[in-house]
């Protein structure tokens, strides 16, 4: 990813960043996705901020695909309480992510070709909170201007996307790593 941040304070940052969306499916991943079509993982523009006050940071992001892949928009928002220990600052906290009608329809849905083609019944989806989650995140403090982290999300997804008609083992979990 890279970024700027276009306004920062002590508490805060404002800021704009490009990043490489790895989310893809490919038919060829499960035997009930044949007729569905591939997605394509792909560059993102990415909005971002968030606030802190003491132990506690609230942030919201927004995702647009710009690669033409379908994908549309989705916005996360997270709330985590962190902890600093020796260079290290370990933080955790829920959060949820809300998806766009181009997104959920790209993920989830199954158009009238897609049923013609694939055998699974239609299913049309819309916008709406698409997962709800929990973070973990540690962070490494090598210098004032560099650090390193690693952070794990594990979550459900929510309504039209855990109502999906796609496989389970294709559409129905969330786990990442970064």
């Amino acid at each position: 990813m890279l970024g700027v941040n276009v306004l920062r304070g002590p508490a805060y940052h404002v800021g704009a960043a490009l990043s490489f969306d790895f989310q893809s499916r490919k038919e060829s991943d499960d035997p009930h996705l044949h007729g569905l079509g591939d997605v394509s993982g792909g560059p993102k523009l990415k909005l971002f901020a968030d606030y802190t006050v003491w132990a506690f940071t609230g942030s919201v992001a927004l995702y647009q695909d710009i690669a033409g892949h379908h994908q549309g928009t989705t916005v996360s928002t997270d709330f985590v309480a962190s902890a600093p220990v020796s260079g290290w600052l370990f933080s955790v906290g829920p959060g949820f992510t809300w998806a766009n009608g181009p997104y959920t329809r790209t993920f989830f849905g199954v158009s009238g070709q897609q049923s013609a083609a694939s055998g699974l019944p239609a299913y049309n989806t819309r916008a709406g909170v698409r997962d709800v989650h929990m973070n973990a995140i540690v962070t490494y403090d090598f210098s004032r201007h560099w650090n390193g982290s690693a952070a794990a999300t594990f979550g459900r997804l929510e309504h039209d996307a855990a109502n999906s008609r796609l496989p389970k083992s294709a559409s129905n979990s969330i786990c990442s790593l970064r």
